[in-house]
């Protein structure tokens, strides 16, 4: 069984904070899974020189976090991954985060923010 991600909004904890004294704590921005790398004709010199530039920019983009290197934001049925947001930003496979609660704002607000990621997951813009 799959298990679904946090909705955006959620606080949440996920590895540890940077003193290590306790957990890191979050907010859920957006949900990210595995994006499809592009299929070339493997017999046009075109298409393997793109392939080969598409591969070092990825390495260059994270070349301590092999993970990212191939992340899309999408809608939150399709999530593997959730984009965090605290003292600063983090990525975490949903398993690995522990919900404690909620943002304290409008519903308003959570709405407008669950919109932006709805829109970028049905954009399935690539986590760069």
């Amino acid at each position: 069984m799959t298990t679904m991600a946090p909705d955006v909004g959620a606080l949440v904890e996920y590895g540890q904070n940077g003193l290590r004294t306790g957990p890191g704590e979050y907010r859920v921005t957006g949900w990210l899974c595995t994006a499809e790398k592009p299929v070339y004709d493997s017999s046009d010199l075109v298409d393997q020189m793109m392939e080969e530039i598409l591969a070092e920019e990825e390495a260059e983009r994270h070349p301590h976090d092999p993970r990212r290197r191939n992340l899309r934001f999408c809608l939150r049925a399709e999530a593997t991954h959730v984009a965090l947001y605290g003292i600063c930003g983090a990525i975490a496979p949903i398993e690995e985060v522990k919900v404690t609660g909620t943002v304290e704002w409008s519903q308003e607000d959570i709405a407008a923010a669950r919109e932006r990621a709805i829109q970028h997951g049905r954009a399935k813009a690539l986590l760069l």
